[in-house]
């Protein structure tokens, strides 16, 4: 199923000091890397990231100290972030041969420098002086436990940055498995 009219999400107008409002902003790509499920009704990708950019939304726009809003957002995130997934992927076959301990201890490592790498990219191009503005511009599944959700945020100088997010069925949700920048 493919969605051709983009949503919105956030209103990106309130204006907040500099460095705050810089420091939220990467608390909420932070967020958008790590995917929470917000309810354990089945729900469609797109609904998703709908319902978890609302309540990342709502985080930092009552936020005060930016630290704390961060570490809220990352809060919701890590429920349904694949991290493990995605190392086991990177792994391939060398998963099967480690220890569960060797394979949490990885998992935790690829998660966090993945994290960083992305916090790196993102910093880079997000404006500095107001909110970022999160568009889902479409969804694709791919067959019955895949899906591809594509989405927008306003960089820097206007342009876009193209974010799609790669998900996994798990249960009744959706797990981020990667990001494709």
């Amino acid at each position: 199923m493919q969605w051709s009219r983009a949503h919105e999400v956030g209103n990106g107008s309130a204006r907040r000091p500099r460095r705050s409002t810089f420091s939220l902003a990467v608390g909420t790509m932070l967020a958008v890397i790590l995917i929470s499920s917000l309810s354990s009704a089945e729900t469609s990708p797109r609904g998703q990231l709908e319902d978890f950019f609302g309540q990342v939304t709502a985080i930092l726009s009552a936020a005060t100290n930016s630290k704390q809003a961060r570490d809220d957002v990352r809060s919701l995130t890590h429920a349904v972030f694949d991290g493990r997934g995605a190392a086991r992927q990177v792994l391939g076959p060398e998963w099967d041969r480690r220890s569960g301990e060797e394979r949490e201890e990885f998992s935790q490592m690829f998660t966090g420098v993945v994290e960083h790498a992305y916090l790196e990219i993102v910093q880079s191009r997000l404006p500095e002086d107001r909110s970022p503005v999160i568009r889902i511009v479409g969804e694709d599944i791919i067959a019955e436990r895949g899906a591809v959700v594509r989405t927008e945020v306003q960089a820097k100088y206007g342009d876009d940055i193209q974010l799609d997010y790669l998900m996994s069925r798990f249960g009744k949700g959706w797990l981020v498995r990667d990001v494709v920048i």
